[in-house]
């Protein structure tokens, strides 16, 4: 079998997954509502952890104070 034919069928097993989770998506709106708030909070608290340890390798204090505010803001929304 070729690359490109393993490759396709990947990529339509990928698209059937797809389509059934938007199905479901569209069944159980209040799920998927819930689902995406948590997982966008976990983006935001994680997002903020990174970018707080990433604020120490700004040279000037302009910037390191910047990435400190906006790693708390992320932080604190992430976190409700």
């Amino acid at each position: 079998m070729t690359e490109q034919k393993k490759s396709s069928g990947a990529l339509i097993a990928l698209g059937a997954i797809m389509i059934i989770l938007g199905l479901l998506a569209i069944a159980m709106p209040m799920g998927t509502s819930f689902a995406m708030a948590f997982i966008l909070g976990w983006i935001l608290l994680f997002g903020g952890i990174i970018q707080l340890a990433y604020a120490f390798t700004s040279k000037s204090m302009g910037a390191f104070a910047l990435k400190i505010i906006l790693a708390i803001i992320s932080i604190i929304i992430g976190g409700f």
